[in-house]
């Protein structure tokens, strides 16, 4: 494992390293999305925010797992939310894979669960799950892995343990000049994302049990992050 922020009233790593978050913006407190005990982040707005490490893509580049407890505002409008993302949107008028580079992990306008990997203004790729894959005003746990290829099916997505995914979410075309894992400039980001105009997307919700690892997890593995809750009346 990478990082691991269990998000119960500060941003810290459960580690011994650097790469402790910064709360941005005072996003309220919430209930713990695992046993009730705790706490977790409230975001509705492009204020809140928790900057992590910008190291933390350095080991990245071969395999990857981001796991997160989420849960959407009953009212959000629109449902649209990054939950994790360290995409650098600056630089739109250069195809720049240096500049705007970055993962993608959110909730669409229409409710889905969908990630991508950006190596330039026009490329990307990444899978998505059917709409209204998420309801609102209840905790999921949402998965994704990646295996380090460059094409979209080296994504998977998974929903409360199973795997949701069902098509392709990319665009562009790929070229040499972006034809490998570049690390990006901008740090991840917890509950908002950077476009080219500044800070775009706030997630309307709460995010709990942020966890990155370089590697794929397997079936097992990811029954062991949603089991945590599995029991509970609200899944």
């Amino acid at each position: 494992m990478v990082a691991y922020y269990p998000l119960n009233g500060n941003a810290d790593y459960v580690s011994d390293n650097n790469f402790n978050g910064n709360v941005q913006g005072n996003p309220e407190l919430f209930e713990n999305a695992i046993n009730g005990s705790g706490n977790s982040y409230y975001f509705d707005s492009n204020n809140h925010v928790i900057t992590t490490s910008n190291q933390i893509d350095n080991d990245l580049g071969k395999s990857a797992t981001f796991s997160a407890w989420i849960y959407v505002d009953e009212n959000a409008a629109p449902f649209t939310g990054r939950i994790l993302s360290n995409f650098n949107g600056n630089d739109s008028s250069e195809a720049n894979c240096n500049r705007r580079v970055g993962f993608v992990f959110g909730v669409t306008d229409l409710g889905a669960i969908n990630i991508f990997y950006a190596t330039s203004s026009p490329l990307y790729y990444g899978r998505i799950t059917a709409e209204e894959s998420i309801e609102r005003g209840k905790w999921h746990h949402v998965l994704t892995t990646w295996d380090g290829t460059r094409k979209s099916s080296g994504f998977k997505i998974y929903i409360d343990g199973k795997r949701r995914d069902n098509e392709n979410f990319q665009a562009g075309q790929e070229t040499s000049f972006c034809d490998k894992y570049i690390q990006s400039e901008q740090s991840f980001q917890i509950g908002l994302g950077t476009c080219v105009t500044g800070p775009c997307s706030p997630f309307k919700g709460a995010i709990d049990e942020v966890r990155i690892y370089k590697r794929v997890l397997n079936s097992s593995e990811i029954d062991v992050l949603f089991s945590q809750r599995k029991d509970d009346n609200n899944i």
